[in-house]
């Protein structure tokens, strides 16, 4: 049976009065909803957020579930001329996200952060247990869309060490992404050091490839040379004194 409705009711006053409602509510919707949007798988999360989702601050957490590090550093976020400035500590500036027609927008900026919070990650990280600074160093860009070349962004780590070792440091290196006509293109390098990495791989359509070489150093001492066995060993099959990575084929 079919209910009538009331003579007073009309569908585009009720969608009306829905959209207000939706629109007052906005302002005051709680930051730990931004905890729903983020998968439950994802190696990365939000905790203990505060304020609301248009200006607030939680911790992040690295890592896969059921293992992940709280960073000790809130992450801060605010809603500012149409775009959402996001800040921690590890940024030199606020990052900038502004959704448009053309996509989502997000400022360059400049990330530095100690090499051991990528133990957060899981294997191989962990084993390796990495030391040192990272700096990672981006242009803007626009998510899911890549300039036809160009440089991408730059990661440096410096004064690397690992658990795996007493050399300290390790050395300096540095990973170069570029585009190339749809691809993003990974080149990794040494700068400095008794341990010598370089390593070449491409991310495409979502999949990464990449591979990787580490040997001592033409400079290496022979003492040198036998405290980086345990670590070349924890990288990867070794071949000729070379320890080979990489993603799988």
């Amino acid at each position: 049976m079919r209910l009538p409705l009331p003579a007073f009711f009309s569908l585009p006053l009720a969608a009306l009065a829905l959209c207000c409602a939706l629109l007052a509510a906005l302002p005051v919707l709680p930051a730990r909803w931004l905890m729903l949007a983020l998968p439950d798988d994802a190696m990365a999360a939000l905790a203990d957020a505060d304020g609301t989702v248009w200006r607030g601050s939680a911790l992040l957490a690295l890592g896969p579930p059921g293992a992940r590090q709280l960073l000790p550093e809130p992450l801060h976020w605010q809603w500012r001329n149409g775009a959402v400035e996001i800040s921690h500590a590890w940024l030199r500036g606020p990052v900038r996200v502004q959704p448009g027609w053309s996509g989502i927008a997000v400022s360059g900026q400049n990330l530095r952060l100690p090499a051991s919070a990528l133990t957060a990650f899981g294997a191989p990280l962990n084993t390796v247990a990495p030391a040192g600074q990272i700096e990672v160093e981006w242009k803007s860009f626009v998510l899911g869309r890549l300039p036809a070349t160009g440089t991408l962004a730059t990661g440096r780590w410096t004064q690397a060490s690992s658990a795996l070792s007493h050399v300290r440091p390790l050395g300096d290196y540095t990973l170069r992404i570029s585009a190339d006509n749809g691809t993003a293109r990974l080149a990794l390098s040494t700068d400095s050091g008794v341990l010598a990495v370089q390593g070449q791989g491409q991310l495409q359509r979502g999949r990464l490839r990449f591979s990787g070489t580490a040997e001592p150093a033409e400079q290496a001492s022979d003492a040198q040379r036998a405290a980086l066995i345990g670590l070349l060993n924890a990288l990867g099959p070794v071949s000729d004194g070379k320890s080979h990575f990489g993603t799988p084929p």
